[in-house]
């Protein structure tokens, strides 16, 4: 009997084993599928991050469509409204946007003038490929006819150098019509027409107003400021202003006053002359008079900036000094008929032959300060006489000349 119960019981125990084994593969399971639940736990925060992102581009393409949408609407009153606006209303309504866009839109509308409605497209590509090509011309001047940069090599028939080199500029992307269409559809933007005012400068003025303003933000000039008059050469017909003044290198064109910076020779300022008759309109010139009047307009940027403005004899006298000294700024400049003040005769009897100097100071106080005001003369093969407020008494060192 008692052998009979104890294989009972080693039975029980190797059931109990048994069981206790199958116990531990379950708690194995187990724990491999609470380590499966903590996996798909990271998924699913990963899948939740994801999305979370995915809401926020949403959002993004939500804003970004909302503002293609503003801007259609906005294409579309312009569209709408280009037939019966001026020019000037379209350009300020479109202020904002990029210049050569008001450019092109300007462009496009001459020239579908030109074609009676037909389909005329300028992009900024275009347009900015044709300021390309007219800087390539101006860089290369010659006495031919201006489809002859698309034809390549030229004859020999030609004496000029510059018709021997072979331009053939079409290879860039510009054929000789497109452009002759675009250069006469090249339009810039205009101020809004005064009524009752007829302005024959009116389609440059607001270029000219703007790219002096350009120009001193691009350009901090040096100690000396040179303001003079200019020649922009032309050759066409119909432009306002054309002048001949045979002394110039190229006399036919338009006369505009400059200032000049002196130390990289560029042209930082630039008034049109619009004739005497308009020039007289001009500020200053009724208190000053019309060359000292020129000097302050030209250097009016640069006031209170002790610069010394140097001027030839179309500008320069004792009023334009004391005029400019007013402003902060000093001058040095040639003085021929305008010598009202000035010492000329005195000096001119102080020389008798060629190399002899002869020099005057006078003195004043203006704002509190003294000023001096330097009158010079140099015996040349013709006198040369001076006025300055910079500069001193000294001899200096003799120059050579230096012809162009």
């Amino acid at each position: 009997v008692v052998e009979a119960w104890v294989r009972e019981v080693q039975v029980e125990v190797l059931e109990a084993e048994e069981v206790q084994v199958e116990a531990e593969e379950v708690q194995v399971e187990a724990e491999e599928v609470q380590v499966e639940a903590e996996e798909v736990q990271v998924e699913v925060e990963e899948v939740q991050v994801e999305v979370e992102e995915v809401q926020v581009e949403a959002k993004e393409v939500q804003v970004e469509v909302e503002e293609v949408q503003v801007q259609l609407v906005e294409v579309h009153l312009l569209v709408k409204r280009i037939k019966s606006l001026n020019r000037w209303t379209l350009l300020m309504t479109v202020k904002r946007q990029n210049k050569t866009w008001m450019i092109c839109i300007l462009m496009m509308q001459k020239g579908r003038e030109q074609r009676k409605g037909c389909p005329f497209t300028v992009t900024k590509g275009d347009f900015w490929l044709f300021m390309g090509y007219l800087l390539y011309i101006l860089c290369h001047p010659m006495d031919l006819p201006i489809q002859d940069y698309w034809e390549g090599p030229l004859s020999t028939k030609y004496e000029s150098c510059s018709a021997c080199v072979k331009h053939d500029i079409g290879k860039f992307g510009l054929s000789y019509g497109r452009f002759r269409r675009l250069m006469q559809a090249f339009t810039l933007p205009q101020y809004p027409a005064i009524e009752g005012k007829n302005d024959p400068f009116c389609f440059i003025r607001r270029f000219v107003d703007e790219w002096n303003v350009a120009m001193q933000h691009c350009i901090s000039p040096g100690k000396f400021l040179v303001v003079d008059e200019s020649m922009g050469q032309w050759l066409g017909k119909g432009m306002p202003g054309l002048m001949y003044v045979a002394r110039k290198p190229t006399p036919n064109g338009r006369e505009g006053h400059t200032t000049a910076d002196a130390e990289t020779g560029c042209i930082i300022f630039y008034e049109v002359y619009e004739g005497k008759i308009l020039m007289a309109e001009k500020e200053h010139v009724n208190e000053l008079g019309a060359g000292t009047a020129i000097a302050l307009r030209l250097t009016a940027p640069w006031v209170h900036s002790g610069r010394i403005v140097i001027l030839d004899s179309g500008f320069a006298s004792l009023k334009t000094a004391i005029a400019l000294a007013e402003v902060g700024l000093y001058m040095i400049g040639n003085v021929k008929t305008a010598h009202s003040g000035f010492p000329k005769k005195w000096l001119n009897s102080q020389v008798s032959q060629r190399g002899d100097r002869a020099c005057a100071t006078h003195s004043f106080t203006m704002h509190g300060r003294q000023m001096d005001v330097l009158a010079a003369i140099d015996k040349d093969k013709q006198p040369m006489s001076l006025i300055g407020t910079a500069g001193t008494t000294s001899m200096g060192t003799t120059l050579e000349r230096h012809f162009t």
